[in-house]
């Protein structure tokens, strides 16, 4: 899900380097967060707002926040606390929780400041009332414990507001960051920091598509703030929830490497994160603090899946040996529990799922007959949405909470390469080539003597071992060349970089 996007990004490349020394190497090492979000005390002007934001110790940890309706609850209604829906479970484009067990290990701990520790206390998550990656980053969860039980220990609800601020408007973010982050330091952190306008990203595994995305550069977001209230500057409601953040240490999209959807491809925005509004909660959830499930996305549509390689469809399309391209088809399989079906495709910035225009005709879902579906030959991100009916039922998946998939037709080659490294002993060099995971996905190498090593040559190359990755080269035998290649995710090869090792 990346190299296009990649294109626009500063990427090096290496071309012959300096005859090696002693540990040469191009690695570069990931770019530490040097502002990070301060530790909130529990006495700071303005802390108590906070107090309904703890830690989340769920499927990962993150942040969550105990939330209401509009109306104070009831003291005996189970209350109710809102984090990411990643944070629940692993979830494919499509999947819904809803109203399901949680393990017993699930806790919530409020008011979680560095200074007040003797005050933490745990409450255990009975159940996932709804959970999904679908459109939304949202999770509702209920505790096994009432409203009476949290102010008893001086934690009150806060409430959403569905309406999003204006770009450039305050926003503040209360988290509890963990990753690279001491122990010890591990409590609630604010930022203050200023909202954009909403965007439409994606993010590998499957992948993920948020349309309504608000980019921030909020200080500190990193592991265990996904989840955090975002609220407005100085106010109490919550208008989003932290959902994603791109990780400076990789290069093109792909997991924690999210891309705004522009075009035909997308766009990286380094040191961005984003939060997801919450209106659709905001609206299913009553003045009483239940929540109304018949408001939100039911999850019994279309089952849509794929078998391709682990991060997301992105292919080429295939020259067939004249120079024709031969496009690409889908891949779904629609699941047995849906007997009809129809589905509209297009280019993914262009294509909206939830008007019943462009739906085709109604199919027969046995004929599974998005499997050999064609994907234009274009470059593109391509979207597919579709609608079904199941056995048995006279009623179809509404198109506003219509199935759908991503494909991506890439042709054009990397940029990046692979990121050479390596070591030396008194004896001998040891050389590696090292992938960089979106951009450079795999890649193959080889080596020879220096005279007789031609890097242009495709022949010869081959996928270095997994358990040893490297090549030994035995200085009494130098001068050698190293040779390396890459190839993105969509199997186009990147340029070649190699190394002259001379005594």
């Amino acid at each position: 899900m990346s190299k296009p996007i990649s294109h626009l990004l500063a990427t090096f490349v290496i071309a012959a380097l300096p005859q090696v020394g002693a540990h040469a190497s191009t690695h570069v090492a990931p770019t530490s967060n040097e502002n990070e979000a301060p530790l909130l005390l529990s006495t700071d002007p303005g802390a108590e707002r906070f107090r309904p934001v703890g830690k989340l110790s769920a499927s990962s940890q993150c942040t969550a926040t105990l939330i209401a309706g509009a109306h104070l609850p009831a003291d005996s209604a189970s209350a109710l606390v809102l984090t990411a829906g990643h944070c629940v479970g692993s979830f494919d484009t499509n999947k819904v929780l809803v109203n399901e067990a949680a393990p017993n290990n699930w806790t919530f701990t409020p008011a979680y400041f560095v200074d007040n520790g003797p005050q933490h206390r745990s409450f255990a998550v009975r159940r996932i009332a709804y959970a999904t990656m679908k459109n939304v980053d949202l999770a509702v969860l209920e505790l096994g414990a009432t409203y009476a039980d949290l102010a008893a220990v001086d934690v009150y609800p806060m409430h959403l507001y569905a309406t999003q601020p204006e770009p450039t408007a305050g926003i503040q973010v209360a988290h509890v960051p963990i990753q690279d982050i001491p122990v010890y330091e591990r409590f609630l952190r604010l930022s203050n920091c200023h909202a954009d306008t909403r965007r439409t990203i994606f993010e590998s595994l499957y992948p993920w598509l948020w349309s309504e995305a608000v980019p921030n550069l909020c200080q500190g977001i990193r592991g265990g703030s996904s989840g955090s209230p975002v609220v407005l500057q100085n106010q109490n409601e919550v208008v989003g929830v932290i959902n994603t953040t791109v990780d400076p240490s990789r290069n093109g999209c792909g997991l924690n490497r999210p891309c705004e959807l522009e075009g035909k491809a997308g766009l990286i925005r380094e040191g961005v994160s984003y939060y997801i509004p919450i209106d659709v909660i905001a609206q299913a959830l009553t003045a009483d603090s239940k929540l109304d499930l018949s408001k939100l996305d039911p999850g019994d549509g279309a089952t849509l899946t794929r078998k391709l390689h682990a991060y997301w469809a992105t292919q080429r399309t295939v020259d067939d040996g004249d120079g024709t391209r031969v496009p690409a088809p889908w891949n779904l399989t629609i699941g047995e529990e849906s007997q009809q079906v129809r589905y509209k495709t297009g280019l993914a910035d262009r294509t909206s799922c939830a008007g019943i225009d462009g739906y085709g005709d109604t199919i027969d879902a046995a004929e599974q007959p998005l499997k050999n579906l064609a994907i234009p030959s274009a470059e593109g991100i391509y979207k597919i949405c579709v609608i079904a009916r199941q056995a048995g039922q006279d009623k179809w998946q509404e198109p506003a909470y219509a199935s759908f998939m991503l494909h991506q037709i890439d042709n054009t080659p990397p940029v990046s390469t692979p990121r050479l490294r390596f070591d030396e002993s008194d004896t001998f060099w040891i050389a590696y080539a090292e992938d960089d995971l979106y951009d450079v996905f795999t890649r193959t190498i080889k080596y020879g003597p220096l005279a007789e090593t031609d890097c242009d040559d495709p022949e010869g190359f081959f996928t270095p071992s997994p358990i040893f990755p490297g090549v030994r080269l035995n200085k009494a035998e130098a001068p050698w060349r190293f040779c390396a290649k890459g190839f993105d995710i969509a199997g186009n090869v990147s340029p070649v970089v190699y190394q002259d090792f001379v005594n």
